[in-house]
């Protein structure tokens, strides 16, 4: 029988949390559950709209592609839990990808340490957890790049940032033509343009453009 959840907290994010240990999140959680564990609470997660899947689905297969080209290493799609800050969070990122020489870390049940990229695709409910609580969270953890992609009316499109000696992040700067390009994906380059494109560009769109400026492709 699964656990009752107790005591009710309230989430500046707009989700909602309960209290307890990791093995009881562990017991209650089934594989389907849609919740994040951190310093004891639990933060359960709203369904993703259709539109944060087809942007989820976009980047994992252009970054799987990209990864695959160049040798880098693998890409996790939710849900796939990350655990960091030694035990103190279990978070269920967007997209993960995890460099090779770090594969050590992918065990039979999760991400047992940072992944090298985290993509978190913000909804109406994760506000602030997408751009203030993981922005510590994933810094304290060790996550070497951030990308915060926004696909709401009137907001930044897509911000990515890079872990300093002092774990904390700098925000990585657009180049002359507006696109970002990544430290953690080498000739990676983002256009914060994609995400407000309706419909969204195709995936083999994407993967033509990036292709024509890699060499030996």
């Amino acid at each position: 029988m699964a656990q009752q959840l107790t005591k009710p907290i309230v989430d500046l994010s707009g989700g909602s949390q309960v209290e307890m240990s990791y093995d009881e999140f562990r017991s209650w959680a089934g594989e389907d559950t849609l919740a994040e564990w951190v310093d004891g609470k639990v933060i359960e997660l709203m369904p993703p709209a259709p539109r944060h899947q087809l942007i989820s689905v976009l980047l994992s297969t252009v970054i799987d592609w990209f990864a695959g080209e160049k040798n880098l290493g693998l890409v996790f799609a939710t849900p796939t839990e990350m655990r960091i800050r030694s035990g103190g969070s279990y978070r269920l990122p967007d997209l993960l990808f995890v460099n090779n020489g770090h594969l050590e870390r992918v065990d039979n049940a999760r991400l047992d340490g940072p992944a090298d990229l985290v993509v978190e695709i913000v909804s109406p409910d994760s506000v602030s957890r997408d751009r203030r609580d993981k922005l510590v969270d994933y810094a304290l953890g060790g996550v070497c790049e951030y990308w915060i992609v926004d696909p709401r009316a009137g907001q930044t499109p897509f911000r990515a940032f890079l872990l300093n000696d002092d774990a904390v992040y700098d925000e990585l700067v657009s180049s002359d033509n507006g696109l970002v390009d990544s430290v953690v994906l080498p000739g990676f380059r983002v256009d914060p343009g994609w995400f407000l494109r309706d419909p969204l560009p195709r995936a083999s769109e994407i993967i033509r453009q990036i292709a024509a400026t890699l060499v030996g492709l």
